[in-house]
């Protein structure tokens, strides 16, 4: 069984340590002018919800239902179709964002300026990379093992140890 995840985000001893929450220093050093892509399209992924599918895929491998006790109430998940995972799956964030738009989460939920950073729009320098990242999770949720989705502005209230809103 393979489980591909794209960029994470999570609960780490410092927001640098991740492709999406280094942002969040990003925004809060106001003395440091920067650019950042506004192009490509990515969906961040919280670690805690790809813990939640490796044990339910776990529990699967082992003959279990996905979920104790059963029944599954979120949106994505039907029902489990397969007495066991098998092959590869895709789970990831349903929200889309660009790095740029991450900044702009993090400026509103830090409530603090963003006009350090600037858009860099058009595909950005370096390898090429796809425009749009999502990873077709139809197999994982159609199979009942994909947990539910934290919604991002949650996820990095979490992360950055914010108060909920």
């Amino acid at each position: 069984v393979v489980l591909r995840v794209p960029v994470l985000y999570g609960p780490t001893e410092d927001v640098k340590e991740s492709a999406v929450t280094c942002f969040a220093a990003a925004v809060r050093d106001t003395s440091k002018q920067q650019s950042v892509d506004d192009w490509q399209i990515r969906y961040p992924t919280y670690t805690p919800d790809v813990a939640a599918t490796l044990v339910r895929m776990a529990r699967g491998l082992v003959g279990l239902p996905a979920v104790e006790g059963g029944g599954e109430t979120h949106t994505h998940t039907t029902a489990t179709t397969h007495p066991r995972p098998r092959g590869i799956y895709n789970y990831t964030g349903d929200e889309k964002f660009t790095r740029y738009g991450w900044v702009c989460v993090f400026g509103d939920l830090l409530q603090l300026p963003t006009t350090h950073i600037t858009r860099l729009e058009g595909m950005p320098p370096g390898a090429p990379r796809p425009y749009d990242c999502k990873l077709d999770t139809h197999k994982i949720y159609t199979e009942g093992w994909g947990a539910p989705i934290t919604p991002f502005a949650v996820g990095v209230r979490t992360v950055l140890g914010l108060p909920s809103a």
